[in-house]
């Protein structure tokens, strides 16, 4: 027999570094792919937020957002749903936002279509919710909704009943 094909071919420690260095840099590349896609998703529609029930709402933690919405309309003109669509692109606009930035305020649904959140709505009266700490203080005129409430330390200290107000606040939120 021939003594060179008889013997093991030795594989040198410079080989087997420089393939496991290649293997490494290619697993963090993936891996570095796969977590930009996924913070690159954003949000697409209103039916991504995340809807608060009753006492939820004010259970969070810090400071965030409340929007109070309807989908379906609660008054005879419906108009609560022609303000909701013209909101609709900039509440998905700063969900996106929130998403994207850890320091900035989350925002949260209130869906009044759902039995549960239905008894903080009234067709009279005015809107008073500034200061509730509690579901059964909130009390929303329904010709006000869709609004924002800004709860901080577990009670709504601001609320925004205008679609103007609505945009001023989330857009200062975005742009400091």
């Amino acid at each position: 027999m021939n003594k060179k094909f008889s013997a093991k071919k030795q594989i040198s420690h410079k080989v087997v570094i420089f393939w496991s260095m290649i293997g490494f840099v290619t697993l963090a590349f993936v891996v570095a792919i796969i977590i930009m896609f996924v913070n690159a998703q954003s949000t697409r529609s209103i039916n991504d937020i995340r809807n608060l029930y009753e006492e939820e709402v004010f259970q969070q933690e810090g400071s965030y957002y409340v929007y109070v919405y309807s989908k379906i309309g609660i008054t005879d003109e419906q108009a609560e749903l022609d303000k909701a669509s013209d909101l609709e692109e900039l509440i998905v606009t700063y969900m996106t936002y929130a998403k994207r930035h850890s320091n900035a305020r989350r925002i949260y649904g209130m869906n009044v279509d759902s039995f549960r959140n239905k008894s903080a709505v009234f067709m009279s009266g005015s809107t008073n919710v500034v200061g509730s700490a509690r579901f059964s203080g909130l009390r929303i005129n329904a010709d006000d909704i869709p609004i924002l409430m800004l709860i901080e330390n577990g009670k709504v200290s601001k609320a925004y009943l205008t679609e103007k107000e609505i945009r001023d606040a989330l857009d200062k939120d975005m742009n400091p």
